[in-house]
């Protein structure tokens, strides 16, 4: 295997942990992996570790990375990389490293189980839920405890996205799909190669092909018109009618809404991720910090979090973030005011829509934690067991 250069992780700062990255920029998307010694830089897909160098992945320090871990196919390849630039290595790190899904419960303060292990990824649309687990099926929540039904996809499905009642997914071969909205029910695709990522708004519908360029579906068939960015795009977001792109060089644009108009760029430089909501967009940078834009010009004010984001979503103008240690904030909606945490830490990725919020987490991190819970309500038990019989022998005294 070879390495193309090795240093120290941008996001954590320490040279002892240990990370698989993907670095097409001069900025890192870190994995890190028990499996390697050291940080390692990986500039292409040809200097990736094949399958006899990694035998098994165990995430750790910025753990909300393992969404980016997907089954590919049947041989249980997994994409490593980010969303727009995967790199494929068979390794067999998905029975060990599968999500499970939390809901907060907003009168209680505390998080629900609602999944416990067995998922990939979620999304989030008005009062529905929906998870794509480790194997390429989808499922819809009950709003129920653990019940899920039955699966409404069974093929193998990479990537989901619902908005407006709408769901949809790409598979394994980049095509796209819509639902019914009945039992598995997905009719035939409504694209039928080359997709890579997609971003609901509503009823509308945009794809970033392999290519770098965005489409707007028609709604009618396969009919995609021509594209309405030829080339560049990295990543893409959308909401309130608004349509954003990151470009091979980390500008911010937004689309005019005819043809390949995107005017100028609304940040120049620097942009790692971008969330709309609304008619808010919000972005994450180079260094960790997160801005809110003002919608005018490159005006975006100061940052809203000066730095250690890896993560946000967002609800309306509700902001949420996910820090470099896996803890869960909400924004209060003026300066770099943030609530206290909702959760501590260990949080891989959120989703929020209609007022409600989710997370996953790896999933033997919610069994560890509810190892500790019970060890401790057994030890808890044990005490008042022994105080009881103390008392009823008359000794009294603390057990």
């Amino acid at each position: 295997m070879s390495r193309s250069r090795q240093g120290r992780c941008g996001a954590c700062e320490q040279r002892s942990s240990t990370a698989l990255v993907q670095a097409q920029q001069d900025w890192c998307v870190l994995y890190h992996a028990m499996a390697m010694g050291e940080c390692v830089f990986y500039e292409d897909g040809s200097n990736m570790p094949s399958s006899e160098s990694v035998t098994g992945f165990a995430f750790h320090e910025h753990p909300l990375q393992a969404r980016n871990l997907a089954i590919e196919d049947a041989q249980r390849r997994c994409a490593l990389g980010d969303s727009f630039h995967l790199h494929q290595v068979t390794v067999d790190c998905a029975r060990r490293d599968t999500l499970a899904i939390l809901k907060w419960d907003a009168d209680k303060k505390e998080w629900e189980i609602i999944e416990k292990s067995g998922a990939a990824a979620i999304v989030a649309d008005g009062d529905a839920l929906f998870q794509l687990d480790h194997t390429g099926k989808i499922w819809k929540w009950s709003g129920v405890g653990q019940r899920w039904g039955r699966p409404i996809e069974s093929r193998d499905a990479v990537k989901i996205a619902a908005s407006g009642g709408n769901l949809y997914q790409i598979d394994r071969n980049g095509k796209i799909w819509k639902w019914s909205g009945v039992d598995d029910d997905w009719g035939t695709p409504i694209e039928t190669i080359g997709a890579k990522d997609m971003v609901a708004d509503g009823n509308d519908l945009y794809q970033l092909d392999v290519n770098g360029r965005i489409w707007k579906w028609t709604g009618h068939g396969q009919h995609w018109g021509k594209a309405i960015e030829p080339m560049n795009a990295t990543r893409i977001a959308a909401s309130g009618g608004n349509l954003y792109q990151i470009d091979v060089r980390n500008a911010i644009w937004k689309w005019r809404g005819t043809g390949a108009d995107w005017g100028t760029a609304i940040d120049p430089m620097n942009a790692l991720k971008i969330v709309a909501s609304g008619r808010n967009l919000y972005q994450i940078d180079k260094r960790q910090s997160i801005w809110k834009w003002s919608g005018a010009g490159i005006d975006w004010g100061k940052p809203i979090e000066p730095e250690g984001a890896v993560e946000i979503a967002a609800d309306g103008d509700t902001l949420y973030q996910i820090d470099n240690r896996g803890g869960i904030y909400r924004w209060l909606g003026e300066g770099t005011k943030w609530s206290e945490r909702l959760q501590a830490r260990n949080a891989t990725s959120i989703a929020c829509s209609g007022g409600h919020l989710y997370y996953t987490t790896l999933a033997s991190g919610v069994d560890a934690s509810i190892e500790a819970l019970s060890s401790e309500l057994k030890q808890l038990t044990s005490r008042i067991e022994k105080l009881h019989e103390r008392l009823d022998d008359g000794s009294g005294g603390t057990p």
